[in-house]
């Protein structure tokens, strides 16, 4: 860990808004989900200085060795890869992928939703083919996120003509009203309390349409309450909090600070739905983090597409997986291919049955008011 803090402040511009890079999010997670893990990440000097970094760790499943991104397994981060400073991207992925090859035995190496279209992933990519190594890239959902501007106006101006007009409308019918009102949580007691009935709505919410929310694992439960303790440590916690006509309408966590503000989980009451509290917490949410000057905000990854009709902007992923040296490796890396393949279709066919189900819902609560 304490390498881990090094690396951190070497390549701080790469790691800004992207919290699943930070010291306080893997030690959180090495301490709950990621018990079973053990640190091996590597590490890349050039003239003295850290240039490159991949934030790795290694455990035994089910007789398997793998090696995966640190504070990944078990929560909605991603993106943890290979991090190198600009113009030093090919060299650091030759040297972690021939470390890969001088390293322990081990099966399989997986790295999930990393950029695509990067420089570090392609150099990445191409190194562990040239020491040898079967990589396979297989196609991930898109991850989405707004590039915010300088005013609420000026993002206002980005949205078509019909969504322009509902927020508006929301605005003045709930904000302007007083119906609805934002606030932000702080302060241990005040943060702890937050999370709780974040996690009671966001379960709510999620039995409500017959799925199964995040926070029904003790474990993720334990591992937010940690993270959101460093975060709140590091001034990079965003907990906010809406009331709607005097009662707890939703609750968002977010984590990020002025380089880019990274959604990871939303509650609100499907009591409350028609109220349209969910886009009335994301449009605050949004204000809030322009006036504070941030310039990007991450909706993560799915193909949700209230992202697009915020005017967030696809980046393509990929999940990365990878042989080990030996044949057992290259086999199970390939079962594991086929069956990420085969995972991916199925869940996109049954989020079709789950947006269709709740707009089937809306429709009937509408014709029967």
């Amino acid at each position: 860990m304490s390498a881990l803090a090094g690396v951190a402040g070497d390549l701080a511009p790469l790691i800004g808004g992207r919290p699943a890079f930070t010291p306080w999010w893997i030690r959180a997670w090495s301490h709950t989900l990621g018990r079973s893990t053990r640190f091996d990440a590597r590490l890349v000097s050039h003239g003295g200085s850290t240039v490159g970094a991949a934030l790795l760790g290694r455990r035994e499943s089910l007789g398997v060795t793998r090696i995966e991104g640190l504070g990944v397994r078990g929560t909605t981060a991603d993106r943890v890869g290979v991090l190198s400073l600009a113009s030093h991207e090919r060299e650091v992925a030759r040297i972690v992928a021939e470390s890969l090859v001088e390293a322990e035995p081990w099966d399989v190496l997986r790295l999930d939703a990393l950029p695509a279209d990067a420089v570090a992933t392609r150099a990445f990519v191409d190194a562990l083919e040239l020491v040898g190594l079967d990589a396979t890239p297989v196609t991930a959902d898109d991850v989405w996120e707004i590039d915010l501007p300088a005013t609420w106006d000026d993002f206002l101006a980005r949205l078509s003509k019909s969504h322009r007009r509902q927020l508006r409308r929301l605005d003045r019918s709930a904000v302007e009203s007083g119906r609805s009102v934002l606030s932000t949580a702080k302060g241990g007691d005040e943060i702890a309390s937050a999370l709780e009935l974040l996690a009671e709505l966001h379960n709510r919410r999620w039995r409500s349409v017959g799925g199964t929310g995040s926070f029904e694992s003790e474990d993720f439960t334990s591992f937010v309450a940690d993270v959101s303790a460093g975060a709140d440590q590091a001034g990079q916690l965003r907990l906010k909090m809406l009331d709607f006509d005097g009662r707890l309408a939703a609750v968002e966590l977010d984590y990020g600070d002025q380089a880019g503000i990274c959604a990871y989980q939303t509650g609100f009451d499907p009591d409350l739905a028609e109220e349209r509290v969910g886009q009335i917490l994301l449009m605050e949410t949004i204000k809030a983090a322009i006036d504070e000057g941030v310039a990007r905000y991450d909706l993560g990854r799915g193909v949700d597409p209230y992202k697009q009709h915020w005017r967030a902007e696809a980046t393509p992923s990929l999940d990365l997986i990878v042989g080990g040296p030996s044949r057992r490796g290259r086999l199970l890396a390939r079962a594991e291919v086929a069956q990420t393949r085969a995972r991916r279709s199925d869940l996109a066919e049954r989020a079709k049955h789950m947006r269709s189900d709740i707009r089937n819902r809306r429709s009937e609560s509408r014709s029967s008011t």
